[in-house]
């Protein structure tokens, strides 16, 4: 059974709560993150809580730091770098 990048809240719960066969490959990641100039801290809100089983994608760290512009997409590399680093898997 192929899952979809985006579900919804419903079916989400429903996977978690019945620990189905799809629900053992799912992933799923709190990409929480602030816009400058506000007093939003992702970690910390993602500490206070979260999804459980959700695992903390911080944008800022995975992001093209060579870029004059913030939190642009990083190279295929680092980005299969930093998912591994979050337990999970590329295609």
């Amino acid at each position: 059974m192929k899952i979809p990048s985006l579900v919804s809240v419903q079916w989400l719960s429903q996977a978690i709560l019945k620990r189905t066969n799809s629900a053992k490959s799912l992933s799923v990641v709190d990409g929480t993150w602030r816009i400058n100039g506000t007093s939003i801290e992702p970690r910390k809100d993602y500490i206070k809580k979260h999804i459980p089983g959700a695992v903390f994608f911080d944008i800022d760290e995975c992001c093209d730091k060579t870029s004059k512009y913030q939190q642009m997409l990083p190279d295929k590399k680092l980005f299969a770098e930093y998912v591994k680093h979050l337990g999970m898997k590329t295609i």
